[in-house]
């Protein structure tokens, strides 16, 4: 399972025919860590790759001294017209296994 620290900002990447943009989400900080796939919740995410520089749109992050940052993608049952990713530094996630929950 992976999880977001708190206060981590996640950048959805969305693309609309070629034109693309990033929004940003603030986590919170009501927990310390906050699950990024959950099941129960018909929310499941597989990773696609880690990169040190990502360029989506007109925004361009640079990751190599954060450890990289993570490209994901959601299978949510959420209905939109196109694929639902997201990028997150690799500072800001934790991986657990259902083993050490």
């Amino acid at each position: 399972m992976y999880l977001c620290k708190a206060d981590s900002p996640v950048y959805f990447l969305n693309q609309n025919g070629s034109d693309k943009w990033v929004n940003p989400l603030d986590i919170g900080n009501e927990r310390e860590l906050y699950p990024l796939d959950f099941i129960p919740n018909t929310l499941s995410i597989v990773p696609l790759y880690k990169t040190d520089f990502l360029s989506w749109g007109d925004e361009k992050f640079y990751a190599d001294n954060r450890g990289g940052i993570h490209i994901f993608i959601s299978l949510s049952e959420k209905k939109v017209d196109h694929p639902d990713m997201f990028a997150i530094y690799a500072d800001d996630l934790v991986y657990k296994d259902n083993a050490n929950l």
